[in-house]
C-alpha cells in the first residue's frame, strides 16, 4: 500500500516523513510540540491537500523514560480499510521512543483498538480494578469452543476474587488478569481471518510496549517499516 520515498528527517529528536501512498498520493507525517509547560506532542498525518487524515497525541517523560500515548485517531473514511494510517502512526511512535532513549510506550487502549495494538506487540498492563473486572467478564462470556479454556479460567478467577481482602493479594489480581488477557489475545489472533472481531472486549485497558520487546522482535518491526514505506531499521 505504501512505497518508500525518503528516510525520516530528524530535528530536535522529532521526525517528519514524506511517503508516496498508492491510493492517497503523497502523504506527510510531522510531529509538533504543543504549547504549554509539559512535553506534549502530536503527530499529524496529512494528504496532498493538507487535510488531516490521522493524528496521535502523546507526551514524553524523560525522567521516567516512557512515552505516554493519549489519543490515536484515523479519519473515518480510512479506518479498517488497509490504508495503513494507524500503523504509520504507531511506527513513528516507536522510532520516536528509540530516538529519545526511552524504555517503553504506555497507552490506555480503547476496547475496539486492543487487537490493533496487540498486533504491534503491545501487551495488557492493567492498573485499575474496574478494568480488571471488565476484562475478566469479557473473557468469561466468550462462548466459542476455541476459547473455552480461557473462559473457564476467567469464570473461576471471578469466583475467587470475593475471597481476597489484603491489598497485596488484590494487586496480584491485576498481574494475573493482564497475563490471562495477553494469552487470550494471542490465541484469538492466531485464529486468523479477522476472527478477533468475534471476541471483543467490553471496555479498554492499559497496554505496554517495552524497548526490550521491540529489540526481541527486531525482524518483525523492520519488516513492518519496510511494508509501510519507511526507510528505517531497529
Amino acid at each position: 500500500m505504501l512505497e518508500p520515498l525518503s528516510k525520516p528527517i530528524w530535528q530536535d529528536n522529532l521526525c517528519s516523513l514524506l511517503i508516496k501512498h498508492k491510493c492517497l498520493g503523497n502523504i506527510s507525517a510531522k510531529i509538533h510540540k504543543l504549547d504549554g509547560k509539559n512535553s506534549n506532542y502530536v503527530t499529524l498525518i496529512t494528504d496532498t491537500a493538507g487535510n488531516c487524515i490521522g493524528f496521535n497525541s502523546f507526551s514524553i517523560n524523560t525522567d521516567s523514560k516512557f512515552l505516554e500515548g493519549f489519543d490515536m485517531n484515523t479519519y473515518y473514511k480510512y479506518r479498517n480499510k488497509n490504508y495503513g494510517i494507524g500503523r504509520l502512526m504507531r511506527l513513528i511512535s516507536i522510532m520516536l521512543m528509540l530516538k529519545n532513549k526511552l524504555n517503553s510506550i504506555k497507552i490506555y487502549s480503547h476496547h475496539t483498538a486492543v487487537y490493533f495494538h496487540a498486533k504491534h506487540k503491545f501487551e495488557p498492563a492493567i492498573t485499575r480494578f474496574e478494568d480488571r473486572d471488565w476484562v475478566l467478564q469479557s473473557i468469561a462470556e466468550d462462548s466459542s469452543p476455541e476459547m473455552e479454556t480461557f473462559s473457564q479460567k476467567a469464570k473461576n478467577y471471578i469466583k475467587n476474587l470475593t475471597k481476597l481482602r489484603r491489598v497485596d493479594m488484590l494487586q496480584s489480581t491485576l498481574q494475573f488478569t493482564s497475563s490471562l488477557a495477553d494469552k487470550y489475545i494471542k490465541a484469538v489472533l492466531n485464529l486468523g481471518n479477522n476472527q478477533y472481531k468475534e471476541h471483543p472486549f467490553k471496555y479498554g485497558f492499559d497496554m505496554l510496549l517495552t524497548k526490550n520487546k521491540i529489540l526481541k522482535n527486531k525482524d518483525f518491526f523492520d519488516n513492518l517499516f519496510k511494508q509501510t514505506g519507511i526507510d528505517y531499521k531497529i
